[in-house]
């Protein structure tokens, strides 16, 4: 409720009354800007094979509707280096990566500067080719739109378009199968623009990953003796395919159980190769190995990324011991619980159940505990107990999504209405299945053009009320601190590495309730998943956001966006200064279009309070369709403008019409007059009196701090006020 603030930066906080505690806070930048009247935006592909020329359609639009015809447009294009990696595809699907060659030379680009006007749609296209550049990697087109309206302001839209492979391959499998020794691939190719591409060739491969550990030979009288384990991939399958339009489904058995991989592969027309691969595990009766742990640590991966509440995590525990025993604390957001999960054939898994309460996540982890050795005593020349027991421990995150906190929002209105009119809205909320739920809603307007002069913040509410999960568990296993002689590692049973499992004219109605943010109610009360309100809208011809965020008023959160425009067949808008002084002299009125229907003959009238303008103030003019007129008068403050008190106020009118159907628009605008800064201190000097102290009010209320303002207590001596 402040007014008048200054620009700056701010912050708001949030603090508990009981104990003062800060709770949340924001930072925001109070600036001086100029609504824009029109937006532009860029339409073509994201994503474009490397290999042709693809084009890019500029339109510029009113936000009171219309196009913007022939003004002038500059395009502006810079390059950078991409290093292409996923594409957006069907879920599950592991995609390839480019892999192309080059000449080994820095990246090289070309920029772009073009000028011209927007044709008789508000439009223009324009045309690059990817194949012309130096070299044929990946590259991230930036292009940049720029109008100049016709009341000299400026609005740029940018688009990135990735220049990226001619095709891409795909791949999905299971990473984790249990009572099954068949592989179910599933291969789908996709091209540049992310769509299915049928009949490309392309290679597949099936390989037995294996692990095979050596003694690394040193001196065992100053080093430790290590063990190397190297990775090799034992082909099994290899075949030859044609893509098709749907993915392929594909059977590949084994038989026994381990980690495996399968390969696609395929080049294009210049040679350029790209591959994907994938490894899965394979439970079965039969020995896995793992990869031999650095420290005493072993690793555990679940199956999923993330799970909702009522699913089952299941937790893959690689063991690099063939027979143990592991104790799994899942450390829950109430009390830990433990459990035991035997581990047999260097392999275990542990399931979880997924409740509402561990979202954002849970930590689980897992002590793995191998006792002595049978058969390996120590003989009496042996400082090497290989035998020995040993425990290792890891910690796995389960992501949980908060499903049970979060609801659904539905916004349900007209789309287009009339200036001031009262728009209909009906709210509805309910739970992520579709129960309808009670609850609060808060509900706002703001021009969609104030909108484009910032980013806009994350409106979903539920993230800024889930704290971030802590583990409080430490694992101590004392009997891996036994001092002695260990100068080789236990003999690694054939361990292994395996990856993540988851990758005046006449009667007019003046418009002159002009607001940015028509409407603002922090609470809307919804009853059984229905809430109906009436919205009064302003006389601005734009388009306006709506934005809703709402609760149940106990744990759910959700929100919702939509967008309403206001409309006129004909209409003028200010194209006018925020504020003018005593004396001024300045040219300026509106800017008028047609918005719907043909052009012809038409009528504009000027009507000024506290302003004196020089020529007629009707004018005739003749509308063309889209083409913007400049409605501008010569016009000079009055002396009637000023005032001995404060700043006084002058009051601007200007309407339209168009003679074909007796379409019109109005609005009023009233712009204060301020008095010159300068001529403000000047009054205030004349007013001193010899040896009078006093406070300089124009310059108090500029000071920065208190130290300023003090300094503005001034002692004026008699010569000073006789020279003024």
């Amino acid at each position: 409720d402040e007014k008048e603030l200054p620009t700056g930066g701010y912050q708001a906080v949030i603090f508990d009354n009981v104990d003062k505690q800060r709770l949340a806070s924001v930072d925001f930048e109070k600036e001086s800007y100029r609504i824009p009247r029109f937006e532009v935006q860029l339409f073509g592909p994201d994503t474009v094979p490397t290999d042709r020329a693809f084009t890019l359609t500029m339109t510029a639009d009113y936000y009171a509707g219309g196009r913007v015809v022939g003004q002038e447009l500059t395009w502006q294009v810079t390059q950078r280096f991409y290093g292409f990696s996923v594409p957006t595809g069907p879920p599950g699907f592991l995609f390839s990566t480019d892999q192309r060659f080059s000449d080994g030379t820095p990246f090289r680009a070309t920029g772009i500067t073009k000028k011209e006007l927007t044709d008789e749609n508000g439009s223009a296209t324009l045309e690059l080719n990817p194949a012309l550049e130096p070299d044929g990697r990946s590259r991230l087109y930036v292009v940049q739109a720029t109008v100049h309206g016709a009341d000299e302001q400026t609005v740029t839209a940018a688009k990135s378009v990735l220049a990226a492979p001619a095709f891409i391959l795909g791949l999905k499998l299971e990473r984790f199968l249990k009572d099954t020794l068949i592989i179910n691939p599933e291969v789908l190719v996709l091209d540049h623009a992310g769509k299915p591409l049928e009949g490309l060739e392309f290679g597949l491969r099936l390989m037995h990953r294996q692990w095979h550990s050596y003694l690394k030979e040193s001196d065992f009288t100053t080093g430790k003796a290590e063990y190397v384990t190297d990775v090799v991939d034992v082909p099994l399958t290899q075949q030859t395919l044609i893509s098709i339009a749907e993915p392929m489904e594909l059977s590949l058995p084994v038989e026994e159980a381990g980690v495996y991989v399968v390969e696609i592969a395929a080049q294009d027309r210049l040679g350029r190769r790209q591959s994907v691969s994938a490894d899965l595990y394979v439970a079965g009766d039969t020995a896995v190995a793992w990869e031999k742990p650095q420290a005493n640590v072993f690793e555990t991966t679940p199956d999923k990324t993330a799970y909702d509440p009522g699913a089952t995590a299941n937790l893959l525990l690689k063991s690099p011991f063939q027979k143990a025993h592991a104790l799994i604390i899942v450390e829950g957001p109430k009390a830990n619980q433990y459990h035991w999960v035997d581990i047999e054939n260097g392999q275990g898994v542990f399931p979880l159940p997924i409740s509402g309460d561990m979202t954002p996540s849970v930590p689980v982890h897992a002590l793995l505990l191998r006792g002595r050795l049978k058969g390996r005593e120590m003989d009496d020349r042996s400082t090497v107990d290989a035998a020995k027991p040993i425990a290792m421990a890891s910690t796995a995150w389960i992501q949980v999504n908060p499903r049970d906190n979060q609801l659904k929002v539905e916004l349900d209105h007209p789309a287009i209405n009339l200036p001031g009119a009262s728009m209909p809205m009906t709210i509805k909320l309910s739970d992520p299945d579709g129960n309808p739920l009670n609850g609060e809603v808060t509900l706002w307007l703001v021009d969609r053009a104030v909108l484009a002069l910032g980013r806009e913040r994350r409106l979903d509410p539920v993230p800024s009320f889930i704290d971030e999960v802590k583990t409080h568990i430490r694992i101590r296993d004392t009997r891996n601190e036994v001092v002695g002689d260990l100068t080789v590692n236990e003999t690694p049973g054939g361990d292994g590495m395996y990856k993540n499992l988851v990758g005046g004219v006449g009667k007019v109605t003046i418009r002159k309730n002009f607001q940015s943010v028509p409407y603002y109610n922090p609470f809307v009360q919804v009853t059984d998943g229905v809430a109906s309100l009436t919205i009064d809208l302003p006389d601005d011809l734009t388009d306006f956001a709506l934005r809703a965020v709402a609760t149940d008023a106990a744990a759910r959160f959700g929100y919702a966006k939509s967008v309403v425009s206001i409309r006129l067949p004909l209409i003028v808008q200010s194209a006018l200064p925020r504020f003018v002084r005593p004396g001024d002299n300045f040219v300026a009125g509106g800017i008028g279009r047609v918005v719907e229907g043909e052009g012809g003959p038409g009528q504009v009238e000027l009507h000024v309070e506290g302003l004196e303008v020089e020529g007629d103030t009707r004018r005739s003019v003749n509308w063309v369709k889209d083409q913007p007129e400049q409605l501008y008068f010569p016009m000079q403050v009055g002396a009637s403008a000023s005032t001995d008190g404060e700043a006084s106020q002058v009051k601007i009118q200007l309407a339209v019409k168009r003679e074909v159907d007796g379409a019109t628009d109005a609005f009023e605008v009233t712009l204060p007059v301020k008095k010159d800064r300068e001529r403000r201190r000047l009054e205030t000097f004349a007013q001193v009196k010899p040896d009078e102290t006093i406070t300089f009010p124009a310059l108090e209320e500029e000071a920065r701090s208190e130290t300023v303002r003090q300094s503005m207590l001034l002692t004026y001596q008699p010569e000073l006020v006789k020279m003024l």
